[in-house]
Order: structure tokens, then C-alpha cells, then sequence
């Protein structure tokens, strides 16, 4: 079932001064999200997400406990499970053939690296140059043949920096931290140029491969669509304009655990609380 929803044109406040762009929109615009749906898979949060061999893969996450199962979804066979492993909220990639797994709390902050094939058998192929962490499970990808890790927090500890991982081969990852930001980063969004990275302060940085800066403020969760960067929360969605983000209203049950990745070329928001999403459109009227 595909889904229209409109929105009406609003400004919202949280912080930061949020200009009305009525100059440059004398009769605000409507905006059109095209969805699709499909079924969650479990209650809980801190899944490790990532897409491999025509799959989305859902690993560990936490349910009132740490969860140990590794689920496997596509549209053929929807959810099931195909394997193992006790951890929650680490940072999971697709590379070389193989899943890796890093990162984590499993009774223990983790910066250990795994990989497997089967989501049966997983080799340690050694720890991260950077600290054991959690909370990475928003905050991790593979871009241009890189891993990247922002943020990240171990209890109170609070982590503010960047890492670049490049292979050596499939069993050895060279470490690089690449850059300190004044606060954590909480989300993440990429195209194939740069990517975006959220700060719970806020702050919205981009990054080319090279080179990282300011871009502006922003009160949600950042995602691309044909070349244009939204804002996606749990009642909201909003479009960046002239440093400013004109918002407009969303009814949705989503909360702040929801996570998204990029499936059969368009963004999936997957969430436990209502049906996972798929934006095929986006429309200003």
C-alpha cells in the first residue's frame, strides 16, 4: 500500500532562530511524501543495521535485555532470522563479501571489529584504534570504500570524534581520526558526494573525504533526496533553506529510535514502533 501525506507549512523554534521564507515563498508550498510500508521487525532499539546481498540485516539491539538475534529482510521473504550474536548498539557495514560488526555493549564496551558471512560463525579480527564505545548504531557507514564511526558514548563518557577506517585487506583495517567536534555526534545521512553529520548540539557538519564543515542548524534527522538534504523527526519533516528550515507538520507514532538506510536505492526509516517506511517521493507543491 502506498501512502500520500501533506503537509501544512509551519516554522518551529528549539534553540535556533528558524526564518520564515515567505520572501522567497509568498504562498508557502505544500509538501507531498510518498511512502511505502512494510512490517517492523521487533520491539526494541540499538539494532545494528546495514544492507548486504539484497538484504536489510538487523543484528543484536535491546529489548529490556540484550538481545542475540540476527534477522534478515527482503521483500520476497520478509523478516527472519538467520543468526546470532549478543551485542546492542554497535555500528554494522556491508564490505569485501563480508558483515562487519563493530563496536557495541555486550556486558562490555566494545571496540572490537567482527566479521562473518553466515551471521553464524563470527571472527574477531581485532580491536578499533578508537575507545571501546556504544551508541554507534546511527553513527556508522561505509562510504567511498571507507568505514567511517562518529561519536559515540561508554556510560558517562561522551565521545565527540570522527575515524576513518581504510582495509588493508578483508582481515586488517588502518585507523584514522579525522576529526574533534565540540559536540557528540547523533546521526548521520550521506550522498555520493558528502556526508552529513548531526551533533546533539544540533549542529549540522558535511563532509567530502577531505574536508569537514558547518553547514547550519538543524532540529531533526538529516537524510538526502535528489540532491536536496530534509529533516525527518517524529512529527516533522523539513527542507534547509538559506540557512534556515522551514518545517512542516507530520503525524507519525516514530520516536527518536528510528534508524534509516539506504535499500534498493531509496531510504528506508526503520522503526519499532509502527511499520518500517520507504520515502519513494518527495514533492514541493
Amino acid at each position: 500500500m502506498k501512502d500520500v501525506i501533506k503537509y501544512h507549512f509551519w516554522t518551529k523554534q528549539q534553540n535556533v532562530v528558524i526564518p520564515v521564507m515567505s520572501h522567497q515563498y509568498p504562498s508557502p508550498p505544500s509538501v507531498v511524501l510518498n511512502y511505502s510500508r512494510f512490517p517492523k521487525s521487533a520491539n526494541g532499539e540499538g539494532f545494528g543495521y546495514c544492507v548486504h546481498n539484497g538484504n536489510i540485516i538487523r543484528i543484536g539491539g535491546y529489548s529490556g535485555s540484550i538481545l542475540s538475534n540476527v534477522m534478515a529482510f527482503n521483500f520476497s521473504d520478509g523478516w527472519r532470522q538467520v543468526g546470532t550474536l549478543y551485542t546492542n548498539r554497535g555500528g554494522a557495514i556491508s564490505a569485501n563479501g563480508y558483515v562487519y560488526y563493530m563496536g557495541g555493549y555486550a556486558n562490555v564496551f566494545s571496540n572490537a571489529v567482527l566479521r562473518t558471512t553466515d551471521f553464524v560463525n563470527w571472527t574477531n579480527i581485532g580491536n578499533a584504534a578508537w575507545a571501546a564505545r556504544e551508541d554507534i548504531d546511527k553513527t556508522t557507514i561505509f562510504w567511498q570504500n571507507t568505514i567511517y564511526v562518529f561519536g559515540g558514548r561508554a556510560g558517562s563518557t561522551e565521545y565527540k570524534d570522527a575515524w576513518k577506517g581504510v582495509f588493508n585487506n578483508e582481515s586488517s583495517i588502518t585507523w584514522t581520526k579525522i576529526y574533534d567536534f565540540e559536540s557528540r555526534p547523533v546521526r548521520i545521512t550521506y550522498d555520493d558526494n558528502y556526508i552529513y553529520v548531526l551533533l546533539m548540539n544540533k549542529k549540522l557538519y558535511r563532509y567530502n573525504g577531505s574536508n569537514m564543515e558547518f553547514v547550519g542548524y538543524f532540529d531533526y534527522y538529516p537524510f538526502t533526496f535528489n540532491g536536496k538534504l530534509y529533516a525527518f523527526g517524529k512529527n516533522y519533516i523539513g527542507i534547509l533553506r538559506n540557512g534556515g528550515i522551514a518545517y512542516y507538520s507530520f503525524s507519525s507514532s516514530l520516536n527518536d529510535a528510528f534508524s534509516m538506510v539506504f535499500y534498493n536505492g531509496k531510504w528506508c526509516v526503520l522503526t519499532d514502533v509502527t511499520d518500517c517506511y520507504i520515502i519513494e517521493n518527495v514533492i514541493e507543491q
